[in-house]
């Protein structure tokens, strides 16, 4: 992500958290990054764009913190869980007024591009839990892991109400001891009792789908590929009217190849836009971005 970015959506959760997201402007959001406010829309088309990117900004960042414990090979599996529950007990505190703003702002547009960040956020958890549940308890457990890991979502989303809602104080520490207690009681619970279980890999498909992606820290290889342009930005070699020009084709790039059925015609147009502007370090990535559109 570029500079210039970071700053706009640092700033946006800013104005977000401390005056709601229908009170708080695009002039607000601008005067607080220090910039003129035209030049917000050279990166994001429109408040509610805005609220999307600051949303994706906040996941990704939180979700690689929470792959890098899964993915730690000196922790043992209870080791993992607990971490992560803990490490995201902290992370709705350090982001409380603006979970709160969420939480409680009404008429936030939910349109499609809303809905399909939601599924793939829960998707996520589903899959990172499940995998974590997996590595405990092995085989025996693979009926249930998907049960488990929704009982402890639920338990962690009922809790974080309490903290950002109710203002009600934990020890984090203590918080996750709690909650891989209860779900390791649910999960012997499960396998003693053999009952059937609710959720199947058929019932969640879309679930476990939608967060497959997320759960690798990883997007689409072309919007990969933009992403990456994105944040190498600041370095290109451009005045910076140009600079943002090529920025907001590139964010127009990503805007059509994040939909279901992209337009080749059009991505090949923006493609040829940019190659205009002949910056040497987005050569590869367009070329790239070319074979993609050719092999759909």
């Amino acid at each position: 992500m570029s500079d210039k970015r970071s700053q706009i959506i640092e700033a946006a959760i800013h104005c977000f958290a401390s005056k709601g997201f229908h009170a708080a402007t695009m002039q607000d959001i601008a005067d607080t990054a220090g910039i003129a406010k035209g030049s917000l829309y050279f990166y994001f088309e429109s408040k509610e764009a805005l609220l999307h990117s600051t949303l994706g900004y906040y996941q990704e960042r939180n979700v690689s913190t929470l792959h890098r414990i899964l993915n730690d090979k000196s922790l043992s599996p209870r080791e993992k869980l607990f971490l992560q529950i803990e490490e995201q007990f902290r992370q709705v505190l350090e982001q409380r007024e603006f979970i709160t703003m969420l939480m409680s702002e009404q008429g936030v547009q939910i349109n499609e591009e809303m809905k399909q960040f939601i599924t793939a956020m829960r998707g996520e958890a589903l899959c990172r839990f499940r995998e974590n549940l997996l590595q405990m308890y092995g085989d025996r457990a693979v009926s249930y892991v998907l049960d488990g890991a929704a009982l402890l979502i639920g338990l962690f989303n009922e809790y974080m109400g309490y903290m950002v809602l109710d203002r009600l104080e934990f020890n984090n520490r203590e918080a996750a001891v709690f909650l891989v207690n209860r779900t390791e009681e649910a999960m012997e619970g499960m396998l003693a009792k053999k009952q059937k279980p609710l959720l199947t890999e058929s019932k969640v498909h879309h679930l476990l789908q939608a967060g497959r992606p997320a759960a690798a820290s990883a997007l689409p290889p072309m919007l990969q590929e933009i992403r990456k342009m994105l944040s190498a930005a600041g370095t290109w070699s451009l005045e910076a009217p140009k600079r943002e020009e090529a920025v907001a084709a590139l964010l127009l790039l990503e805007k059509e190849a994040a939909k279901d059925q992209p337009e080749p015609l059009i991505m090949r147009g923006l493609i040829a836009l940019l190659r205009g502007y002949k910056i040497a370090d987005l050569k590869k990535g367009l070329s790239a971005l070319e074979e993609g559109i050719g092999g759909n």
